[in-house]
């Protein structure tokens, strides 16, 4: 899947599990250097966002399937 055919959720998703992966590496919550100072969420912030971005690509699959049929009325 190309990345301009991905929603929104699913982009975050990757970028929310990615840093999770980061983390295991580079355990800091922030830095600083040269008056510049970086914060890293922390684990349990990106675990909720990595829920909440879960359901959201859930949804979408589920909105993705489904059919709508046309159903014609006579009055």
């Amino acid at each position: 899947m190309d990345n301009t055919d991905k929603t929104h959720a699913q982009k975050m998703l990757e970028l929310v599990e990615a840093a999770l992966e980061g983390r295991l590496k580079n355990e800091y919550k922030s830095i600083k250097i040269n008056n510049r100072e970086i914060t890293k969420h922390s684990f349990s912030e990106l675990t909720e966002l990595r829920t909440y971005y879960r359901a959201e690509v859930a949804r979408d699959k589920v909105r993705k399937s489904r059919k709508f049929d046309i159903i014609g009325f006579k009055f």
